[in-house]
């Protein structure tokens, strides 16, 4: 809670103007915004964007909210699944740092099937959890296995996402000996 406001602290809300309607709309320091006027701040120093629409304007808003590290990894997460990214050269493609974190976790987390990433933001996986397993390549039926043997075991995170890593390498070493097998086979 902020009981006094700084100038220098503010920061920059994002904007955008409508053309049809002529109005700004906040896109992003909507906090900021309610907390200036709850203190009575006239005035906030604002950016605009420059979105042909709305739809555009919450794409930038939410990107520049994972560049800069706001909001959860869900927030990221849900900004990806709707945006179809789905690759971290995606995410750097649109000048989002991946090295933040931010955007990593968001990523990993778009990638879970839907009832986990519902379970992991309502608490009943945990977020470390959901993150190793959305980001460990496993494919929708590989995650869902996962988590229906490991989801409520009484491990850590760290030894979850441990025994997630393997599972992927012990995948990956499958799929390798099968092609290899498939591969001698054709030449007999």
């Amino acid at each position: 809670d902020v009981p006094k406001w700084n100038m220098n602290m503010e920061g920059r809300s994002l904007v955008w103007e409508d053309p049809k309607l002529g109005k700004t709309f906040i896109v992003e320091g909507h906090n900021r915004l309610q907390k200036a006027r709850e203190l009575g701040i006239p005035s906030l120093m604002v950016d605009y964007l420059t979105a042909l629409d709305a739809g555009g304007a919450r794409a930038q808003g939410a990107l520049a909210n994972i560049a800069a590290g706001s909001g959860t990894p869900f927030d990221a997460a849900r900004f990806f699944k709707s945006a179809g990214i789905n690759d971290p050269s995606e995410v750097a493609g649109l000048g989002v740092p991946l090295k933040s974190g931010m955007a990593t976790r968001g990523l990993a987390l778009s990638k879970l099937p839907n009832n986990i990433f519902q379970d992991a933001v309502d608490g009943i996986l945990t977020q470390g959890r959901a993150i190793a397993l959305g980001g460990s390549g496993l494919d929708e039926a590989g995650m869902q296995a996962a988590y229906k043997a490991l989801g409520k075991q009484d491990i850590t995170d760290a030894t979850f996402a441990e025994v997630i890593a393997q599972a992927e390498i012990s995948k990956l070493g499958y799929e390798e000996a099968r092609l290899s097998e498939m591969k001698n086979r054709s030449q007999v």
